[in-house]
């Protein structure tokens, strides 16, 4: 198996696409320059890097995602969409057909998504829920804050800004300052809060959040300084105890300052409330019908466990603190100061235990997840008698799976179909993952897939 990397290269004056001229004029057989890859692990900066030798250009990515093969990290299908250079892009055998013509048969087939909606776009149809790097000039806007945002704390520029990663909720882009190093993440709509959390979290526990130089939060631009360190999840698993203790340590210091939180923008989300939720869980954007029959059959019968291990974790006493959302090892940092946990775009307050099966399920070593969950339950020592806490992260194992499927059915709808693509089965899987987490607490199996 191999990579198969495609340029989109699109020309909004005249609607057109480039293709490879032996398409002809055959909308049947049209398809975008592409090349193979041999087997290698690929990332963001790295399929950009291959469709600029494509192109034979420097260019700037407006959209791109790369998707890798089943059970094969290593191969897949990338791409990238980025504006035409009338002047350049037609020559060597490519040339460009109306994209009206070829979409529908337009190869490789991924394509077609994204072309439609830049289509659509053109034509004043575009979905209100595209994410704001899609539209033009997006890319120079931001730059040009940057540079001056940069410029005011006393780090100017001295390269371009660069994107490093995109997902369908947020891109984050480089700029280099000498030898310092500013990041911007520019979340999607619903993600948008993410610059406020972080600034509010950076406020109170410095020491434990990425440097933030700056945001601008109407649009969701969140600068950060370099925290020039590894990632936790780069390490042995041995080494994570201390990743979930640092969470615990930042979701402690917020107990009783949840109202600076919402004021920053972050939800609520009680656990009644994810309680309330439940008996419509089925209910939204055809789950019943992905979980599968057997496991349908079942939802009778599931349904009040899952409440009264809702009951059961919310009667522990603990008070509402921060969530992470997310929190697992490949978003905290290992730096020269200590462990930086970062990408709140799922920031929030509410009982923090749920936070503990995204972190917890990245291993499938028994014996580490209960030393994890040991320096867990140790730095929120005192807050409740140690036996309740230690049952608080098997309940958490199907009451935090819970949370993930509540968080998904939020997210799925503000996503254009697009981009939807890349959670496809999120809330299925974190439903099976309340199942198992039920059945066998800490135990439990890593996330299914499917």
């Amino acid at each position: 198996m191999s990579w198969l990397i495609a340029a989109i290269v699109v020309d909004d004056l005249t609607r057109s696409v480039l293709v490879e001229e032996t398409a002809g004029a055959d909308a049947a057989n049209a398809h975008l320059p592409t090349i193979e890859l041999a087997p290698r692990e690929l990332d963001c900066e790295g399929l950009i890097e291959v469709v600029q030798g494509l192109v034979r250009r420097p260019m700037t990515p407006i959209w791109l995602r790369y998707q890798e093969s089943d059970g094969a990290s290593e191969s897949g299908t990338g791409m990238v969409l980025t504006a035409a250079d009338s002047a350049l892009d037609a020559t060597d055998g490519r040339e460009f057909a109306r994209a009206d013509d070829v979409v529908d048969t337009l190869e490789p087939e991924m394509a077609r998504a994204p072309i439609r909606a830049w289509l659509d776009r053109l034509d004043g149809r575009g979905d209100p829920r595209a994410p704001s790097w899609m539209e033009p000039g997006w890319f120079d806007r931001v730059s040009t804050w940057i540079g001056e945002r940069m410029t005011s704390a006393g780090m100017p520029p001295t390269e371009p800004t660069r994107m490093t990663y995109q997902s369908p909720i947020g891109t984050v882009l480089r700029t280099r300052s000498g030898p310092r190093t500013a990041y911007v993440k520019a979340s999607a709509p619903h993600c948008r809060a993410e610059a406020s959390i972080t600034r509010a979290l950076a406020r109170r526990t410095p020491d434990w959040i990425p440097e933030v130089i700056d945001i601008e939060p109407a649009e969701g631009w969140l600068l950060m300084a370099d925290f020039a360190g590894r990632i936790l999840g780069s390490d042995p698993e041995a080494e994570w105890v201390a990743g979930l203790r640092r969470i615990a340590e930042l979701e402690r210091a917020w107990v009783g300052h949840i109202e600076e939180l919402v004021g920053a923008g972050a939800q609520h989300r009680p656990l009644a409330d994810l309680t309330g939720a439940l008996p419509g869980l089925l209910e939204h954007d055809g789950l019943a019908d992905r979980i599968g029959a057997p496991l349908l059959d079942r939802w009778p019968a599931l349904l009040p466990r899952f409440t009264d291990a809702c009951h059961e974790l919310e009667d522990i006493g603990l008070p509402d603190g921060l969530i992470h959302g997310d929190g697992h090892p490949w978003n905290i940092a290992v730096t020269g100061h200590g462990l930086v946990v970062f990408d709140w775009s799922d920031g929030a307050a509410g009982h923090s235990f749920v936070d503990v099966p995204a972190f917890i399920r990245r291993t499938k070593d028994l014996a580490l997840r209960r030393i994890v969950c040991d320096a867990y339950v140790d730095a929120w020592s005192g807050a409740a008698p140690r036996d309740r806490l230690v049952r608080g992260c098997e309940l958490a194992m199907t009451v935090g799976a819970l949370y993930q499927v509540v968080t998904y059915q939020a997210l799925l709808p503000s996503l254009p179909p697009e981009d939807r693509v890349a959670y496809g089965g999120s809330d299925s899987r974190w439903f099976r993952a309340a199942v198992d987490g039920l059945e066998r607490g800490l135990d439990a199996v890593g996330l299914p897939e499917g």
